[in-house]
C-alpha cells in the first residue's frame, strides 16, 4: 500500500532491508500528505478487514462450514489495495486531462527529482508485498474491491481537519 500511496502522490518509497520500515521520498508537502494517508488509510484496512472478516465468518458458521472463511481477511486487504490502487490510477488520468497542461508538468518534474534523488542513493529498492499469496479467496478479494472503491478520495477528506467518517 506505501507504494500506491506514494506514487499517487508525487513519491517513491524506501524500504529497510532489515526491517519492515518504509520512507517517503520527495517534495515535503508530498511526503506530509502520503505519510499521513498511509497511516490512515493501514489503520483502516486493518480494522475493516477484521470486521469484514468477522461477518463472513459468522455467516458461513451459520451454514455450517467456517473453514470457507479461511484466505478471506487476507485476499480482502488484497483486494482492497488492487481497487485503491486503480483509483489513485483514474484520479491521476484525470488531471492529465487538465486542458491548461500545468498539473501535467508539475507531476512529471517532480517525479524527475524524487528519482534523481533516489538514484543517488545508490538505487531503490522495491517490495511487491502483494505477491506472497498465491491463493485468493474470491469472496473476500471482491468485498475488499467493493469497500475500497466506496471510500472517499477527494483532497477534503483528508484536509477536512477530521478523520473521514468511512475510515474513523
Amino acid at each position: 500500500m506505501g507504494s500506491i500511496i506514494a506514487r499517487a502522490h508525487s513519491c517513491q518509497i524506501m524500504v529497510s532491508g532489515s526491517s519492515s520500515q518504509l520512507w517517503f521520498v520527495g517534495r515535503k508537502s508530498d511526503v506530509e500528505v502520503a505519510d499521513y494517508l498511509f497511516a490512515v488509510m493501514h489503520r483502516a484496512v486493518e480494522k475493516l478487514s477484521w470486521k469484514e472478516y468477522a461477518t463472513y465468518y459468522y455467516k458461513v458458521q451459520d451454514e455450517g462450514d467456517v473453514t470457507r472463511a479461511r484466505g478471506y481477511r487476507a485476499s480482502f486487504i488484497t483486494g482492497f489495495i488492487h481497487r485503491l490502487s486503480q483509483r489513485f490510477e483514474e484520479e491521476k488520468r484525470k488531471m492529465y486531462n487538465d486542458p491548461t497542461g500545468t498539473a501535467l508538468v508539475r507531476v512529471n518534474k517532480e517525479a524527475i527529482a524524487v528519482a534523481d534523488y533516489i538514484a543517488r542513493l545508490g538505487g531503490k529498492r522495491t517490495l511487491n508485498a502483494l505477491s506472497r499469496n498465491s491463493r485468493t479467496h474470491t469472496d473476500g478479494y471482491r468485498r475488499g474491491q467493493q469497500v475500497a472503491n466506496d471510500l472517499n478520495l477527494n483532497a477534503n477528506a483528508v484536509k477536512a481537519g477530521k478523520a473521514n467518517a468511512q475510515l474513523g
